[in-house]
């Protein structure tokens, strides 16, 4: 009978059965050297006393195994964060008393000063007796999980915000566009049925209604536009040089007819050779916005100052002595949820959405907005710009 081949592939054999115990140190070797984490043994006591901590804990914690076995430098109740150490000894303590395993999620602090978010699986063993031991488990590092998790959890909040602004805003457009829509139809209307029967300066009158519902309307369709660009990334800076002065001057005669209803002085004290060089059409805008304002919330033969001068920034200031804005609303006055709202001195519509779009223009070109102002006695609004536009 020819001898029985040998075969290196099978484990040792003792009397024809299979002795896996003497491979199992290899084994537990390699499946926990390719563990991404640490396995453990620790005492069910104040500091958790490691008994056995696997080779990965450097790239867990930054120290190994030496250091934290029997509590050598440090025990591994002093990595646990100070806030989760309660919460960490409450929820295994629960699970050994019913002799059931823990999953928990935690932070531990690293070697170089680091918080690192843990995921934890255990469990007690006991003795005959039915008295724990020991704890066996896993520790893990999810930290770019719960980054990742954070990540999404504050993208679907700036989702859900980005909606409501979305609605309210919406809303606030539609109902301020109302009133000069419904002003040019029903103007317009009327002219076609008098147009024979007025005088001149009657059908100038109505000209200039139509005028100022006109410019409203663009005025809230561009606000629209320009809104919606700002809060889905989309706008795009086209950079030019322009004068800062005509610019304003340019913005101001949108208003002529308003102006004239209110009989209103407009001042431009802005030096001619100051040039800017910005995005012409988001400047507009923002210039738009705050004439419109101070336009609308003044009275009747007041006036109004737009000023720019040079002070470490380019500042632009645009103030009037109208109505002003009450103190307490200075403080939301940028903030969507508020439900200030107020009408012009002929009863205008204002729902402070120009001064919201404002801001967020402001922070496309890189710039910032103050607001100051009393009631009854006027609100002064404050451009503040780099130096180096004017280069």
């Amino acid at each position: 009978m020819p001898p029985k081949q040998k075969n290196d592939h099978l484990p040792f054999q003792k009397d024809g059965v299979q002795d896996y115990n003497i491979l199992l140190p290899d084994i537990m070797h390699n499946l926990l050297h390719d563990f991404p984490g640490i396995a453990y043994r620790c005492k069910i006591d104040a500091k958790w006393t490691m008994l056995f901590i696997s080779q990965n804990c450097p790239q867990l914690t930054g120290y190994v195994p030496e250091e934290l076995l029997y509590n050598s430098t440090l025990s591994f109740e002093d990595l646990i964060y100070d806030d989760d150490r309660s919460y960490v000894r409450n929820t295994i303590n629960r699970a050994v008393k019913t002799n059931k395993s823990f999953q928990l999620i935690y932070r531990i602090k690293h070697k170089d000063e680091n918080l690192r978010w843990v995921w934890e699986q255990g469990r007690a063993i006991y003795c005959d007796k039915g008295n724990p031991l020991y704890l066996d488990g896993f520790i893990q590092d999810v930290t770019r999980n719960r980054e990742l998790e954070d990540q999404l959890a504050e993208s679907a909040h700036s989702l859900k915000k980005l909606n409501q602004m979305k609605d309210r805003f919406f809303t606030a457009i539609v109902r301020d566009l109302q009133d000069p829509v419904y002003s040019f139809i029903s103007l317009s209307s009327f002219l076609q049925e008098n147009l024979d029967k007025l005088s001149r300066d009657e059908l100038l009158e109505c000209v200039v209604q139509m005028s100022k519902s006109a410019s409203g309307m663009d005025l809230l369709l561009e606000n629209l536009l320009n809104w919606a660009k700002a809060n889905t990334g989309r706008i795009i800076m086209q950079k030019s040089r322009f004068g800062l002065k005509s610019i304003i001057e340019e913005c101001s005669k949108d208003f002529d007819a308003q102006v004239q209803l209110k009989q209103l002085q407009i001042n431009i004290e802005v030096p001619d050779q100051y040039k800017i060089n910005t995005d012409r059409q988001l400047f507009g805008t923002i210039m738009r916005n705050l004439i419109s304002n101070a336009i609308k919330y003044s009275k009747s033969e007041q006036s109004i100052t737009i000023s720019a001068f040079l002070q470490d920034e380019l500042i632009i200031v645009v103030e009037d002595n109208g109505v002003g804005i009450p103190r307490a609303e200075l403080k939301t006055l940028f903030d969507m949820d508020r439900n200030y709202r107020t009408h012009g001195t002929l009863n205008e519509a204002g729902t402070g959405i120009g001064l919201l779009l404002v801001k967020e223009l402001m922070n496309a070109i890189k710039g910032t907005v103050e607001v100051e102002s009393r009631l009854n006695r006027g609100t002064k609004i404050t451009l503040r710009l780099n130096q180096k536009m004017l280069e």
